[in-house]
């Protein structure tokens, strides 16, 4: 009878030991996964910003005479890209300029791949057709009523008037446009998985200049 009774007690205590093992196996991957710090070249977050007017006052500039506009951009950004082509008379057909984040601009060119997602385009096009800036943006994206989320608004910036327009494309293709003589100026963004980029669009949009 005692013997029985100690088998039945030494059951009760490895039962007890195996669960109390699972239990502490499956806090341990538990505080692994959501506690202990992630290796930034596996991972790239983006910290909550929202920068004060004396921080865009010290922000970085970029100025381009020839082409006629100027931006700021955050000091912890980069110009990570730029590209052009010009017209058989030599003017730019097209011309943009890529600022983006340093942090993660540096993460990617070590992996060798991956888009940016937190990056602002500024680009200037040729208007030779002399068309409105709506009809512009029409003519190169179509009708935004046959695009998804598609969707055009005039808007003003520094008593520059203008159109916003907007559709998805591999996340929401954000496209800011002014006329300036036969060009057309475009500040564009794609809004996904930087949570910050449209407190950031938005910052530097007040900082466009167009010079004359």
């Amino acid at each position: 009878m005692n013997l029985f009774q100690n088998t039945k007690t030494n059951w009760k205590y490895i039962i007890f030991i195996s669960l109390f093992a699972v239990i502490f196996s499956a806090g341990a991957l538990v505080y692994q996964y959501w506690w202990l710090p992630k290796e930034e070249a596996n991972m790239f977050q983006v910290q909550k910003v929202q920068y004060k007017e004396d921080e865009i006052a010290e922000w970085k500039i970029y100025r381009n005479e020839q082409l006629g506009f100027e931006i700021s951009y955050p000091s912890d950004w980069v110009i990570f890209g730029t590209e052009e082509e010009k017209d058989s008379y030599g003017g730019y057909k097209y011309f943009y300029v890529k600022f983006g984040d340093e942090k993660e601009v540096e993460i990617n060119k070590e992996r060798q791949a991956g888009e940016i997602k937190c990056a602002v385009t500024a680009g200037i096009s040729n208007n030779v057709d002399n068309l409105t800036v709506s009809d512009w943006a029409i003519k190169k994206w179509g009708n935004p009523e046959d695009l998804e989320l598609g969707k055009i608004e005039n808007i003003k910036i520094n008593n520059l008037e203008g159109i916003k327009y907007e559709f998805m494309s591999m996340g929401l293709e954000t496209n800011i446009l002014f006329s300036k003589n036969d060009k057309i100026i475009n500040i564009t963004t794609t809004f996904g998985d930087c949570e910050d980029l449209p407190v950031i669009f938005d910052q530097m949009l007040s900082t466009l200049k167009i010079i004359n």
